[in-house]
């Protein structure tokens, strides 16, 4: 299997692109979702 390289993107792509999402975090140039793990952290609608 073979597996391309990340997409390398600037903080102002970022900004203008994630800047309101709190789940994603540029991480050496690379976008990292980052999940819930932890109960407090699970929304849960009703």
């Amino acid at each position: 299997m073979v597996q391309s390289a990340p997409k390398v993107i600037t903080v102002d792509e970022f900004i203008s692109h994630y800047g309101e999402c709190d789940r994603d975090k540029l991480i050496d140039g690379e976008l990292i979702e980052i999940e819930a793990t932890e109960p407090h952290e699970v929304l849960i609608i009703i």
